[in-house]
C-alpha cells in the first residue's frame, strides 16, 4: 500500500549521503516552484510564510561596489533645468 519503513529510511540514508558528498548541490526549488509555493501559503492565508519564501531567495541587487559602477556609466551632472 505504501513506502515501507525500509524504504523510507534507505531513501533518507541515500539523501544523507548525497549531501555528504557535496553539500553545496543540494537541488533547489526552481523559480516557478518557489513561485507556486508562495501562492499556495498566501492563499492558504500564510502571508508571513509566503513572503519569506519570496524574499529569502533574492539576490541584493548591488553590492559595495555596484555605484561605483553605476556612477562611471552614468556621471551626474546639475539637475538645474533653467540655464
Amino acid at each position: 500500500m505504501g513506502i515501507s519503513l525500509e524504504q523510507m529510511h534507505a531513501k533518507g540514508h541515500a539523501r544523507q549521503d548525497k549531501l555528504a558528498e557535496n553539500p553545496l548541490s543540494a537541488s533547489s526549488r526552481t523559480s516557478a516552484q518557489k513561485d507556486a509555493m508562495a501562492q499556495k501559503q498566501a492563499r492558504a492565508g500564510n502571508l508571513s510564510k509566503a513572503n519569506q519564501t519570496v524574499c529569502s531567495v533574492l539576490k541584493t541587487a548591488f553590492g559595495h561596489y555596484t555605484l561605483h559602477k553605476l556612477l562611471e556609466k552614468t556621471p551626474v551632472s546639475s539637475v538645474v533645468f533653467d540655464k
